[in-house]
């Protein structure tokens, strides 16, 4: 046996023990002196403990960077990120980078055709940007205020018929929100509802897929490596499979109805039912199918979980419950059946009610951490923080610190919904921290059918219907932190590890 052969063996078993060491260290989180080994901890001298990762956790240490950039392990992606949470760096970023492989994990349950998963630089991408857009145009989003009337009324009806004589009753709002969500989504957007999976197990498996959706991967030699634990994954399959079921039926349904210019003929390209014959290519069809998954998640789970804040948080505080339901009531007569299109301005107009609305936005944003990693050759100069993050680096838009910013929002952790009167707003501070659907021509496209949709729904819920917290409220503040829940790209709020309950009675209307 050769020595320049035993040389190769003894090298190759180095390398090996050293990859090996290497994985395994970033795998349990890694250590902060691993930082020391890159080039970019001279650019970015703040570093943050790997085990200081929570949205509690970022919101302090903003707090203790002046909101100034800062790295932080991500164990998730198993690597070291980039963090910004000031709102000059965060429309730097959100302007300037793309999404890179940040989102892999959504792509599990909703493909890599829909326009949360494909690159913003993406062609694909700016086209189908663009031809949805005219599904969210002013006058359309005006008129979906009757369907988001109908079924908020049809809800506020059954808790109505669940309370009768004045009985207090335990629900799980989780469940009985969502199916009147779906119900109003797939009618503003020209999709059948099909009998099964029922919406409630397709309610279910949204959550379940953003919270299953949580693996470590690293890339070793360009190789990419990821571990995933045996009962997330079975839940990710499952939960894709009931997806992936219920938006094939909604196509196979609502094709041979399909209305020209209702949001699923965008979708299909052409006005015309023949867009999805059989004839079209299984890629075409799958593009369709991630399209549906993507506007159904979208438009679902992040109101969804708006609305449960802006309930929950309701729940806390009667007095303003009671300053709510008054305010409603001189707009609206509770003999009023249904809200409509005539009466969108008028809701809008209400300050308490906007306000509500806003402020759970600002607490518990749907999306509470945007990622974004920064491309070209030369970086990228953030303004506020005045240093230079690298090219390919992975960063973490923290919208959940930024709006909760003391210099902005004095008692950054209270409910409080009259901090949006125009008054006490004057200079704008408050807006220009406040991206709760993401800032500039990459916003989200349904912003102002959710405020709309939000708005209508707790205008028709609270003016009838009294919500009660389960247990006593454990903060001084009415934060609700105790109930947060972070679901990857997602922000629900959890009641002991269980879909939200609360109590709900009749609201008695004074005269």
């Amino acid at each position: 046996m050769s020595a320049e052969f035993l040389c190769v063996v003894a090298v190759s078993l180095v390398v090996a023990v050293a990859t090996w060491a290497a994985i395994h260290k970033i795998l349990r989180r890694g250590q902060p002196q691993l930082v020391l080994l890159m080039p970019r901890k001279s650019i970015l001298s703040q570093i943050v403990s790997p085990s200081s990762y929570s949205l509690d956790d970022f919101c302090k240490q903003a707090n203790a960077f002046q909101f100034k950039a800062f790295w932080y392990f991500n164990a998730r992606m198993a690597r070291w990120c980039a963090h910004v949470s000031h709102p000059d760096d965060v429309s730097t970023i959100l302007l300037s980078c793309d999404k890179g492989d940040a989102y892999a994990d959504v792509s599990l349950f909703l493909g890599s055709h829909g326009l949360l998963t494909l690159p913003l630089a993406n062609a694909e991408y700016c086209y189908q940007r663009r031809k949805m857009q005219r599904a969210f145009a002013p006058n359309l989003v005006r008129g979906m205020a009757t369907t988001f009337g109908k079924h908020a009324s049809a809800l506020r009806n059954r808790w109505l018929a669940k309370t009768n004589n004045g009985s207090i009753v335990t629900t799980v709002l989780y469940y009985d929100i969502s199916e009147s969500l779906v119900a109003a989504l797939c009618e503003i957007s020209g999709f059948s509802i099909p009998s099964s999976p029922s919406i409630r197990d397709v309610a279910s498996a949204f959550r379940r897929a953003a919270a299953a959706g949580h693996r470590r991967s690293v890339s070793v030699f360009g190789i990419s490596l990821s571990r995933s634990g045996g009962n997330n994954s079975k839940s990710l399959e499952d939960a894709t499979q009931v997806i992936q079921s219920f938006a094939e039926k909604i196509v196979a349904l609502s094709l041979p109805s399909l209305d020209t210019g209702c949001l699923l003929s965008r979708i299909c390209d052409e006005d015309s039912p023949d867009s999805l014959s059989p004839a079209r290519t299984q890629e075409k069809r799958n593009q369709v199918l991630d399209h549906v998954k993507t506007f159904l998640f979208a438009g679902f789970e992040t109101t969804m979980n708006s609305l449960l804040w802006s309930i929950l948080l309701l729940s806390n505080d009667t007095g303003l419950q009671t300053d709510l339901a008054a305010e409603i009531n001189s707009a609206f007569p509770p003999s009023l059946t249904t809200l409509d299109v005539s009466h969108v301005d008028l809701i809008r107009s209400l300050p308490l009610l906007r306000g509500v609305v806003k402020e759970a936005l600002r607490l518990f944003p749907p999306a509470p951490i945007i990622f974004r990693t920064v491309g070209g050759s030369s970086g990228l100069h953030l303004p506020h923080s005045n240093v230079h993050i690298p090219s390919k680096t992975v960063v973490a838009v923290d919208l959940f610190s930024m709006q909760r910013n003391p210099t902005a929002f004095p008692n950054p952790t209270s409910f409080c919904p009259q901090r949006w009167q125009h008054e006490c707003n004057i200079s704008g501070d408050m807006d220009k921290h406040m991206a709760p659907f993401s800032s500039g021509a990459r916003a989200c496209l349904g912003r102002d059918a959710a405020m709309t949709e939000l708005m209508v729904f707790i205008a028709t819920l609270v003016q009838s219907i009294k919500f009660d917290p389960l247990r006593p409220h454990l903060g001084g503040d009415n934060d609700c932190i105790e109930y947060m829940k972070t679901h990857h790209v997602t922000l629900a709020p959890e009641f002991e590890g269980q879909p939200l309950r609360l109590k709900i009675s009749q609201r008695i209307v004074t005269p």
